[in-house]
């Protein structure tokens, strides 16, 4: 009798683990949604943040006034579940003209993409702004895109990238001949008023 109390708890203990791990095998392959982690990452106590990750890059790190500047930002989602119900939302810096948003909504000065990452997987935004004509030489234009799982919820990471303007050399030098020459012609300016200063008290009647 004792042996078949043994041999009997011995099935249940079997049992109770296949039953476990058919939980954990659906845990694992369950999508990973905008109200939180689930599968093993869940059960223990893992940031989704910190399988998922963003960067930002930009094409032409020195554009010119006119030209046009790619921004990329690539969502990459290590985790064993996709990624779904997800906002990448990039600010622009003032000044920076939008030219093709690749899907997303652009309200004002931001643009959001919604995302929908597979396991494993990475999906890249891509932004297309211009550089507008008069924009000063050395300005440095920086985007911040920030992933959010969800409309309202707080940041989940974020990435940055700078460009700085840059004026063409041609151009350059005739603003510094520019401003020489303004110099210039405000010092002969004055020269010509000293020199006329000195003559009219030469050659005044009352100084006779």
């Amino acid at each position: 009798m004792g042996e078949d109390r043994g041999s009997g708890m011995g099935w249940w203990s079997r049992i109770a683990v296949a039953v476990a791990g058919a939980m954990v095998a659906v845990g694992v392959g369950a999508p990973v949604s905008a109200d939180g982690v689930t599968g093993t990452a869940a059960r223990a106590g893992l940031d989704r943040s910190a399988f998922v990750s963003l960067r930002m890059s930009a094409d032409e790190r020195s554009p010119r006034p006119g030209e046009e500047v790619v921004f990329r930002a690539r969502v990459a989602n290590a985790h064993g579940a996709p990624l779904r119900g997800a906002l990448l939302v990039q600010h622009l810096p003032e000044g920076l003209e939008v030219t093709g948003v690749g899907g997303g909504e652009r309200e004002g000065a931001v643009v959001s993409w919604g995302v929908d990452v597979p396991e494993g997987g990475e999906s890249v935004f891509t932004l297309r702004t211009r550089v507008p004509e008069g924009t000063r030489d050395g300005e440095r234009l920086e985007s911040t895109a920030c992933l959010r799982y969800g409309r309202g919820a707080e940041p989940a990471v974020c990435a940055s990238d700078t460009v700085t303007v840059v004026e063409p050399a041609v151009l350059s030098r005739v603003r510094a001949f520019v401003a020489q020459s303004e110099t210039l012609q405000v010092a002969a300016v004055a020269l010509t008023l000293v020199l006329a200063l000195l003559l009219w008290r030469r050659f005044s009647p009352s100084q006779g």
